[in-house]
């Protein structure tokens, strides 16, 4: 029985390990994100954009995608033009009892589309460059720093992460 007991030991202690301790160290990352957009589109076609985050634990939310640019028809630049292209419901908070403790990499993926055809109807997109940024904001959990983190102490933060890009409009 007391082999037995060790081994229960171990086990608990193994668990205790990877779901009180290892969470404490979800404060020393961030998610990252990746948007693949074509190079090369028509300029009455709407554009798709996958984006593909990634994050050292299960709990985030892909809050908000947007799109900005500067069209212009030759090489001169515009005004930086915003368009919110997906919006989550905002979390205020996680809960302690439903998040999710298993902490493994993890990926959300997200296609969205960019209304060319709506915008070369109704602001005169026509063939050129269209130069500009997709941003892409997450929702993540985090301990708050490392004293927090070894009260358990979690955060809601929030990330957003900028890629450029250059689409040429025939």
């Amino acid at each position: 029985m007391n082999r037995g007991k060790a081994v229960g030991t171990g086990v608990a202690a193994a668990l205790a390990i990877y779901f009180l301790i290892v969470p404490m160290f979800w404060w020393l990352s961030e998610p990252a994100a990746s948007v693949t957009i074509p190079s090369a589109w028509r300029h009455d076609v709407d554009v798709p954009i996958h984006v593909r985050v990634t994050n050292p634990h299960p709990n985030f939310v892909i809050q908000e995608v947007r799109v900005t640019f500067d069209y212009a028809p030759g090489d001169g630049q515009g005004t930086p033009y915003p368009r919110i292209l997906h919006q989550a419901a905002k979390k205020q908070d996680w809960p302690t009892f439903t998040l999710n403790r298993f902490t493994w990499p993890c990926s959300s993926d997200l296609d969205v589309t960019l209304p060319l055809a709506e915008l070369a109807r109704d602001s005169g997109v026509k063939a050129g460059v269209l130069k500009g940024q997709v941003q892409v904001t997450v929702d993540y959990v985090r301990a708050t720093g490392r004293s927090h983190a070894r009260m358990g102490r979690l955060s809601n933060s929030s990330v957003m992460i900028a890629t450029p890009y250059e689409l040429a409009l025939d």
